[in-house]
């Protein structure tokens, strides 16, 4: 009797052996091979100790996956407001240049040109203007994020 115990101890340790390492060798017909209940409740709660692990295992991936995930998009949204805040910067400046192009020929040639002309370059002029409105939107969004993180 004593020999039979002993070797379900051994049976035991080799079990959760396994179970550290990932693996069950536990099934029902092991199970139900044993007379005895209390060794039934013990490989019971050996596979349930494996099942709970790996559930957990799974949890812990999916949690370290979304961090990943997380990880990457904030980078990406870092990456995406210095693009904004550059491109917002840089279009300014052709902007500039055509509103003050076409406010130059208004004034200089308003006499010389006609109707459609004049109505042509005002049409840039508002165009322009809305573009320099637009790109002011875009460059003040784009430091937001920058003095909200200053402020903290």
């Amino acid at each position: 009797m004593n020999s039979k115990r002993d070797d379900f101890l051994k049976d035991i340790f080799q079990y959760i052996l396994d179970i550290s390492k990932g693996e069950c060798n536990i099934s029902d017909e092991i199970i139900l091979s044993t007379d005895d209940g209390m060794e039934q409740e013990i490989l019971h709660g050996l596979m349930y100790l494996h099942e709970e692990n790996e559930l957990s295992k799974q949890d812990m991936r999916k949690r370290l996956e979304a961090e990943y995930r997380l990880k990457v998009m904030e980078e990406k949204n870092k990456e995406l407001a210095q693009f904004n805040y550059i491109a917002s910067h840089d279009l300014q400046e052709p902007v500039r240049t055509i509103s003050s192009f076409a406010t130059y020929l208004l004034k200089k040639y308003s006499g010389g040109l006609d109707q459609k002309g004049q109505d042509s370059l005002q049409f840039i002029q508002d165009s322009a203007l809305r573009m320099r409105r637009l790109i002011h939107s875009l460059h003040e969004y784009s430091l937001l994020g920058r003095e909200s993180k200053r402020a903290a």
